[in-house]
């Protein structure tokens, strides 16, 4: 019996000692949360762009500036608590349109039009991944539909 009780607290002190020696895990960073690197506002702003549409110093210097006022004005209409939805869906989009419309005017026409197709292959990118989204919440209500009529 004595053997017994020895070799359990035995075998308890054993296991205690591995359990603790497990690497602390680190809690990801916010970013990495979301699925994204996120980037500073004013940082490599635009640096990929330069190589993707062959953009010159100046033109760079100009995107980035273009992107930053952008930035700074879609914060501004999200953060701004006194507009209803519909308004700042409004803004959103004129935003938008004067942001590509200033955009358009540094680039030449072949830059211009290589910025279109990355804007549609974005584009079509972000329905793709919208389509998953919705197609995840609607296997859910999919399975929701199998269940007796009395638990809908």
């Amino acid at each position: 019996m004595k053997k017994l009780i020895l070799f359990s607290l035995l075998l308890m002190l054993v296991s205690n000692t591995f359990a603790q020696q497990t690497a602390p895990t680190e809690t990801p960073a916010p970013e990495a949360k979301m699925g994204r690197k996120m980037k500073p506002t004013g940082q490599n702003s635009g640096g990929g762009l330069k190589a993707v549409l062959g953009l010159s110093d100046d033109q760079n210097v100009k995107l980035k500036a273009i992107q930053n006022d952008f930035k700074g004005k879609m914060m501004a209409i999200r953060s701004d608590k006194s507009i209803e939805k519909s308004q700042k869906r409004t803004q959103v989009l004129d935003a938008t349109k004067k942001h590509d419309a200033d955009i358009q005017a540094i680039l030449t026409p072949e830059q211009a039009t290589k910025w279109t197709e990355l804007k549609s292959k974005r584009r079509e990118q972000m329905k793709g991944k919208m389509k998953e989204r919705k197609g995840k919440k609607g296997n859910l209500k999919e399975d929701d539909s199998e269940m007796p009529d009395e638990q809908n």
